[in-house]
């Protein structure tokens, strides 16, 4: 509004409007004579004019004046029959410029008689018809002035028939003679539509008092109602009825004329979308629209304009989003009969099935729709599933038809995406909490009939715990699941159903009337049919069922048609009249017994009477078969003294004969999916609760996704088939992603399996599409590319739950290394990776040929030749070239997006249950059948070994990423290595894979894993089945890798099994010229180390790899070296051995295994080493630690090494002597003698104590006298044994001197020297007692 004027200004702008019509009355001949006398309505009105313009300047204060002062002439002007259009408009616009610059407000004098006068006189406008377009303009005028005066700051102070007369003005000038212009036809909607909002902004911004009258029509107010009352204002909500009213009434006009069916669409939206919420404080106007609006709405939704089904859909969506808790049996009832019913395509054309789904749209994309729905709907025991049939409605309705990706199909996809969406926003606010399902508790009866109970008893309630009331809806749901089952047995046979209840524990056994009666009373599904005939038998307990049944109703507030309406359109009144008649008794007893109808009613036989009396006239009025219908008098007389002889009220009567007219009660329900009627759509019912974002609803948001992901994961699979569009195909896979959020949140892998195999075939990454490896498939495919990336990304972000979707990721992989695409690093390990050239392998894995990287010199001309002959050939080939280099570059781009190296890196992090499921994939890919099938034939051997090259790298990678749980991955991982392993031929890329894959795993997790350090090594005994052929091309590197597994964790090798397999990995390198050199230095690694690395365990599994080096023809000096690391192992020992306390002491045993060893070697037929090794075991007997040693394990060392060393020599002796190496054998004899007599004599004062000295002696003795026997024709033997036995008798002589005790067998040690003497003599007659004297 513009700012207010000065006194003076106001006088001004109303002198103006004066001289304006005054100007236009003088234009007309018949006002032109200013002689023009009398009491003519001409000479009045200018008269009036003439007189208000003396007095206007007088006017010290404007604002203080009564407005119809200046505003009667105006009035006049319009209100008269002698103007004609000019004028009239003229005082029109003088009208709107005064009510425009707001001469008068809410505080001048009679400011609400002034705003009434305006809109009375406007309303009741008059004036002489011109030509058409002329008087258009006046109306045009009307309807201007009559909004601005509502719109203006006194507006509020029209009267409820003020307002009625302008909405009646309105529709009247666009609407009355049918000939109307067009642009009028379209002002006078415009303008009731802004009336409208303007009224019902009222009700939200100033909500006004309820205390008001209902009106006496059931139209709007006549122009002749203006009593003293309805002057003074403000209107309220009386006139908001009467508009409603109004709305509503125009829904019902002849199907020919949709324009008016939507204008009242139009008013009734504009309505909603003003008033809101508000309504619902108003309980008369609530009322109006809980079921006259929807009566009139059931009319309209037959119309084939399209126009009429968004209006339906946008007061769905109102009354959904602003009045839900009031409106829910209205919404179950329009979205089940209209909604669903055009979608589903009955009776209807696509354009109309497009827009009932475009509502059903609208209504999904509202926050908390589909849990609201399915928490009211679906978990409530006593209404239909709504929300399951919504979802089979989209789903229907996204199927692809014949003719490619339709709208339909897409606007269904946007429906469910829309609620997925909305579940994946709350599963983020959740913070990833899930609750888990609620146990199953067992439902009694009892508990049953307190359920159904409060349903009752919530019809009048208002849900105020919402937590509360969301903690029973898993149970209600699982309770509706076994109720469902009943209901079909109902239909078939109803005492099936009441059987099946029994026996599920539903039901007492002893049947209870009023439980049955409440499954009858609150049970959707149920034949009414059969229904009516259960509760029509004579039979005692059917009658306390249907006694039951009817007292459930609650008819407190409703007259006898109402109760009557609202109860018998709950089942379907049997035919016969004795059950009519059994049933209206009961309920006429129950109707009568309420408080407020004994008032009206003598007893309740009076509303039995009238009930049936009801019902008759109910189908006299609705039957067709009737041709002469009962009159409203005849109705009335028909009633006369029935209320104990005496007569009901005639308004009663007059009342009841207009409602049933007005609107039948339905007898005959139609049933089945294809009724159009909307049944119960006005009927009481629990209100539909709220659930804000606040509440947590984690269980019901689960079962509201099961029921949903799988119809959306259809539907995307249908529309990306179809989709060519980017913008499709990119809104369709953030679908995917949002369907994988929530399924992760709740913990549904196989979900997440059905996404990645729905991904996969848009990915084009199947072996069947790359049989020729060529990019071009991919790389040029937008959704291939964006289907990749969304595949990656989903199992990245969502991997803990994916279980066999695994398998489809793995060969995506597989398929980009085959085309070059897979980023290198990938397969980049330093630990994993095989080296070809020390393998030995060429590029395809298999044993290596020369290849030249130069052509031949003919090869190059014949080439350069051809293309010369084809250019056009190598034009085409140019431009392929180039096709196949832009699609690499795209897949690359595409590729170097997706996480897939995180999928392998980060596999530490996955759940135990994925990380099992990768490693199962990656194995299949190249082992199971199935897979391998599906490659070439003719290249299917190097298909597998390829793919088995990359998956077993990436099986082993997030083997050792996942060492702290290695068990889970262990058993699939040698069983797997032993397959390739044991089937191995040749030495390909995957065995070589293979085979150091084992070892670095074992390399890398000992350390970490000490509990299955046996199970580790021993699998390494698999290398040790290696074919021959594919062992000699790996043997340098297996041996290099098993030093690094011994350098590295030697501490770690604790078991005997472990070291038996290290040291046969080993042993076997003795014999290969090229492994020898890296085995012998593991087992120097291991024994120069001293004595601390030899220990129970890996003693005798060294000494046997040493062997086989002592044995071995390669290394040139590795005998040599291997007997000093054998000399060295010894004296590393030795100490340990010399504190031996028993022969048993396992110190002591490895000492004398030691020994015997290089006792061997010295009686090998190894010229070369056997002097070597005599020099070493002669080390090793005469080291200082060994005196130390105990006479008793000096005396077992004999016995175990010397003596059976000199035995096997003598044994020899005369085979050697008649050999080519004679003299080199004498030498090792005589080393042999030196070597008993030095050992003797050095413990010879230990073992001079021992019991059985003598009998060592004499065998020394003994030993010496058959060696120079054997050595007969040796002089240089025979001359050194007399010798060496000399410097026996001497040394032991002077030890006896000396105080040494040697024990002897004999009395005396006389007797020992006489013997031993006598024995010497034997061997050699020059040595006498006289040498010693």
């Amino acid at each position: 509004m513009p700012p207010q004027q000065t006194d003076l200004s106001s006088a001004l702008v109303v002198n103006g409007e004066i001289v304006a019509v005054l100007a236009t009355l003088r234009q007309n001949s018949k006002w032109a004579h200013p002689q023009t006398q009398g009491d003519s309505g001409s000479a009045l009105i200018i008269h009036s004019f003439r007189q208000l313009r003396r007095q206007l300047f007088l006017w010290p204060d404007f604002k203080a004046v009564e407005p119809l002062l200046y505003l009667s002439p105006f009035l006049e002007a319009v209100r008269s029959l002698e103007t004609n259009g000019p004028i009239t408009g003229t005082a029109l616009s003088a009208v709107y410029k005064f009510i425009h610059h707001s001469l008068f407000d809410e505080s001048t004098p009679h400011a609400v008689e002034a705003i009434n006068a305006i809109v009375d006189a406007v309303t009741h406008c008059r004036f002489e018809a011109t030509d058409q377009a002329s008087d258009e303009v006046v109306l045009l005028k009307i309807l201007q002035v009559l909004l601005a005066a509502l719109r203006s700051p006194v507006g509020h102070l029209l009267s409820d028939s003020s307002v009625c007369n302008i909405v009646q003005a309105a529709f009247r000038i666009g609407h009355q003679s049918g000939r109307e212009g067009e642009l009028l036809q379209r002002t006078s909607r415009h303008t009731l539509i802004e009336v409208n909002r303007t009224v019902f902004k009222r009700l939200a911004e100033n909500p006004f008092s309820l205390a008001l009258a209902k009106p006496d029509e059931d139209t709007l107010v006549s122009e002749d109602a203006q009593d003293s009352e309805t002057l003074k204002g403000p209107y309220g909500e009386r006139c908001l009825v009467e508009f409603a009213r109004f709305s509503f009434s125009l829904l019902t006009i002849d199907e020919q004329k949709d324009d008016l069916g939507i204008l009242g669409l139009a008013l009734i939206c504009a309505s909603l979308e003003t008033a809101g919420e508000h309504i619902r404080r108003y309980p008369m106007l609530l009322k109006m629209y809980q079921k006259d609006m929807f009566h009139s709405l059931a009319k309209v939704d037959a119309s084939s304009n399209l126009a009429v089904f968004s209006y339906l859909g946008s007061i769905m969506l109102h009354l959904y989003g602003k009045l839900a808790p009031w409106f829910k049996t209205q919404i179950d009832s329009f979205m089940r009969n209209v909604l669903f019913r055009l979608a589903d395509g009955h009776e209807c054309t696509e354009e109309q099935r497009e827009a009932a789904i475009e509502s059903i749209v609208d209504l999904c994309r509202q926050p908390n729709f589909c849990r609201e729905i399915f928490a009211n709907f679906d978990c409530d025991l006593c209404s239909a599933n709504l929300f399951e049939e919504l979802v089979l409605v989209l789903t229907k309705s996204s199927k692809s038809g014949d003719y490619g990706l339709s709208s339909i199909q897409l606007l269904s996809l946007e429906g469910m995406i829309s609620m997925i969406r909305f579940l994946a926003e709350r599963c983020d606010a959740n913070d990833g909490s899930v609750t888990a399902s609620p146990p199953g508790t067992s439902v009694t009866p009892d508990k049953i009939r307190k359920l159904w109970k409060n349903h009752l008893a919530s019809y009048s309630n208002e849900v105020t715990d919402t937590s509360a009331w969301l903690e029973d809806r898993p149970e209600h749901l699982a309770l509706k699941h076994r109720l469902s089952v009943a209901v079909d047995h109902f239909n078939r046979e109803p005492k099936k159903a009441i059987e099946y209840l029994e026996s599920e524990g539903l039901f007492p056994q002893d049947r209870d009337p009023e439980l049955i009666a409440l499954f009858f009373r609150l049970t959707p599904g149920l034949s009414k049919r059969l229904l009516g005939e259960y509760l029509g038998e004579s039979k005692e307990f059917n009658v306390q069922v249907m006694e039951c049944y009817i007292r459930s109703f609650d008819l407190r507030g409703l007259d006898i048609v109402e109760a009557l309406r609202g109860f018998l359109c709950t089942f379907l009144i049997p035919g016969e009249a004795q059950k009519i008649s059994r049933i209206l008794e009961v309920f006429s007893a129950h109707f009568h017994s309420y408080e407020t109808n004994q008032a009206l009613f003598h007893d309740e036989s009076v509303a039995y009477v009238l009930s049936y009396s009801i019902i008759m006239l109910n189908t006299d009025l609705w039957n067709d078969q009737v041709k002469r219908k009962m009159t409203e008098e005849q109705f009335i007389r028909n009633n006369r003294g029935i209320n104990n002889d005496k007569d009901l009220p005639l308004e009663v009567l007059q009342n009841i004969y207009k409602s049933i007219k007005d609107e039948e009660i339905k007898l005959d329900f139609e049933e089945g999916p294809q009724k159009r009627r909307w049944v119960k759509a006005d009927t009481a019912g629990p209100p539909f609760v709220r659930l804000d974002s606040a509440v947590s609803a984690a269980s019901l948001e689960r079962d509201v996704f099961s029921m949903l992901c799988e119809p959306t994961i259809k539907a995307l699979q249908s529309v990306l088939t179809l989709a060519g569009n980017e913008k499709i195909v990119s809104e369709a896979l953030d679908g995917v992603i949002l369907v994988a959020r929530v399924a992760a949140h709740h913990k549904q892998p196989q979900v997440l399996d059905e996404l990645l195999q729905l991904l996969y075939p848009f990915t084009k990454l199947r072996v069947s599409a790359l049989e020729q490896r060529s990019v071009l498939p991919f790389g040029e495919s937008m959704k291939a590319r964006k289907a990749a990336m969304t595949l990656f990304s989903l199992v990245g972000r969502f991997g803990d739950y994916v279980r066999g979707g695994w398998r489809e990721v793995v060969e995506c992989i597989v398929m980009l290394h085959r085309l070059g695409l897979l980023p290198e690093k990938i397969l980049e390990g330093d630990d994993l990776n095989s080296k070809t050239e020390a393998n030995g392998l060429d590029e395809e894995g298999n044993p290596g040929m020369p290849r030249s990287d130069s052509y031949s010199i003919f090869s190059s001309f014949t080439g350069r030749f051809a293309s010369f002959l084809s250019i056009d050939a190598e034009t085409a080939s140019l431009e392929a070239a180039e096709r196949e280099e832009k699609a690499m570059e795209r897949g690359l781009r595409c590729v170097e997006g997706c996480p897939i190296e995180e999928i392998f890196t980060d596999s530490r992090f996955l759940q135990g249950d994925s990380l099992v499921s990768l490693g199962d994939a990656l194995v299949a890919a190249f082992t199971d059948d199935a897979e391998i099938k599906r490659y070439p034939s003719t290249t299917r051997a190097r298909d597998i070994q390829e793919v088995g090259v990359v998956c077993l790298h990436l099986l082993l990678t997030i083997t050792l990423r996942n060492r702290d749980r290695i068990d889970m991955l262990w058993g699939l991982v040698s069983k797997t290595i032993a397959t390739i392993i044991k089937n191995a031929k040749e030495p390909t890329q995957l065995v070589s894979k293979a085979v150091f894959g084992l070892l670095h795993l074992c390399q890398r997790l000992l350390p970490y894993k000490e509990e299955i350090a046996d199970e580790l090594l021993s699998s390494l005994q698999l290398v040790l089945k290696l074919d021959v052929a594919v062992a000699e091309v790996f043997a340098e590197r297996i041996t290099e890798e098993v030093l690094q597994l011994v350098k590295a964790n030697l501490a770690y090798i604790k078991s005997t099994l472990g070291w038996k397999t290290i040291c046969a990995l080993l042993a076997i390198s003795a014999s290969h010229p090229a492994a020898a050199e890296k085995g012998f230095q593991a087992l120097e690694t291991l024994l120069i180390g001293g004595t601390g690395n030899v220990t129970e365990e890996n003693f005798l599994p060294c000494m046997e790899t040493l062997t086989c080096f002592i044995q071995g023809r390669v290394g040139g000096d590795r005998t040599a070296a291997a007997l000093e690391l054998l000399a060295s192992t010894g004296m590393g020992i030795v100490k340990s051995a010399s504190q031996a306390e028993s022969a048993e002491d396992k110190n002591f045993l490895k000492w004398v295994h030691i020994l015997k060893m290089l006792s061997e070697v010295a009686l090998s037929e190894e010229r070369e080493h056997k002097h070597h090794a005599l020099i070493l075991l002669q080390r090793l007997l005469l080291a200082n630690e060994v005196v130390d040693m105990a006479p008793t394990l000096i005396r077992e060392s004999f016995e175990t090494v010397l003596f059976p060393l000199f035995s096997d020599v003598l044994k020899d002796l005369p085979q050697q002597a008649r050999g080519p190496h004679v003299v080199e054998y004498c030498g090792v004899v005589k080393q042999a003698i030196s070597l008993l007599s030095r050992c003797f004599l050095m413990h010879l004062r230990g073992l001079g104590g021992l019991e059985d000295f003598e009998d060592l002696w004499f065998t020394v003795l003994n030993y010496f006298k058959e060696c120079k026997t054997a050595a007969k024709s040796y002089d240089e033997i025979a001359e050194m044994i007399p010798e060496k036995i000399k410097n026996l008798m001497l040394v032991m002589y002077n030890l006896c001197k000396e105080g040494v005790v040697i024990k002897t067998k004999g009395e005396t040690p006389k007797d020992f020297w006489e013997k031993s003497w006598e024995f010497v003599a034997t061997i050699s007659p020059d040595l006498t007692p006289d040498i010693v004297s």
